[in-house]
């Protein structure tokens, strides 16, 4: 399978990213992925509420996955997931969204502080 864009190092994200359907995207063993604690600057126009859970989401970066995510971590060289938070928590950011053209391929690979993890969008008839 050919790969339209390949991560390695460190890589920090400030808002949602988008994994269009045919492309794919390849993470390298050792890949730290940090997610700008809540904040979204490609979502969010309002104010963030803490005693409002309903605005969480929209300050939350996710990776919508309508492509292929390909990150093939190793026992020695893990892919880290993590929040840039200095006391980090579980509301830090959003997970990956995938969706009917979505398709995940993870090995070796650590979430911490994310709200969802991954969550799987599907159409029924």
């Amino acid at each position: 399978m050919p790969v339209d864009e390949v991560w390695s190092g460190e890589i920090l994200l400030t808002g949602d990213i988008l994994i269009p359907f045919g492309v794919t995207l390849a993470i390298e063993p050792g890949t730290v992925v940090r997610f700008t604690a809540r904040s979204d600057d490609q979502h969010w126009d309002g104010e963030f509420d803490p005693a409002d859970r309903s605005t969480y989401g929209a300050v939350m970066i996710s990776m919508l996955v309508y492509g292929t995510v390909i990150a093939q971590g190793t026992a020695d060289a893990p892919i880290l997931m993590i929040s840039t938070a200095v006391s980090p928590d579980t509301m830090d950011w959003g997970g990956f969204e995938i969706f009917e053209s979505g398709a995940v391929s993870l090995e070796q690979v650590v979430f911490k502080n994310s709200y969802q993890g991954f969550y799987f969008h599907s159409r029924s008839s």
